[in-house]
C-alpha cells in the first residue's frame, strides 16, 4: 500500500523529534550527578518566611436560603431543574443555587447569563 505524501512528512518529522530526545536523553546521561548540589532543591529560609497572602473576591449579596431571588434554566414540567451558583460558577441542582437578596442585583446576574447563553431558557424567581 503507497504512503501519500503527507505521512512521509509526518513520518520525518516524527522522526527528528525521536532523535532529539535521545540527544536530550544522551547529554542527562553525562551529568555528574554527584557534583550537583542538592541545597539548591531545598526551600530558602526567605522565601520560606514571607507569608503567602490569599485575595478574596466580593460576590454580590446572596443567602443560601430565606427569600429572595434565583436564576433557572427552564426546560418546561417534568424536566430537571438547574440553577445557578455563584459558589461553583456553575449550574446546580434545584435547591443548590445562590439566592440573592435583591431583585436588582440577581436581575443583573440573569442579563449577564443571557448574554452569556442566549439560546438558554433563563428565568428569575422569587423564594419566599
Amino acid at each position: 500500500m503507497p504512503f501519500s505524501k503527507e505521512l512521509h512528512e509526518r513520518l520525518a518529522k516524527l522522526e527528528q523529534e525521536q532523535e532529539r530526545q535521545l540527544q536530550e536523553i544522551e547529554s542527562l546521561q553525562t551529568i555528574d550527578f554527584d557534583r550537583f548540589d542538592a541545597n539548591l532543591l531545598a526551600p530558602s529560609p526567605v522565601a520560606a518566611a514571607k507569608p503567602i497572602h490569599s485575595i478574596q473576591i466580593p460576590h454580590p449579596p446572596k443567602k443560601k436560603l430565606g427569600k429572595g431571588y434565583k436564576i433557572r434554566l427552564d426546560f418546561g414540567n417534568g424536566a430537571p431543574a438547574s440553577e445557578w451558583s455563584e459558589d461553583t460558577h456553575g449550574w446546580r441542582s434545584k435547591g443548590q443555587g445562590s439566592c440573592y437578596a435583591d431583585e436588582h442585583i440577581a436581575g443583573q446576574k440573569l442579563a449577564e447569563l443571557k448574554q452569556r447563553w442566549p439560546e438558554y431558557p433563563l428565568i428569575m424567581f422569587s423564594v419566599d
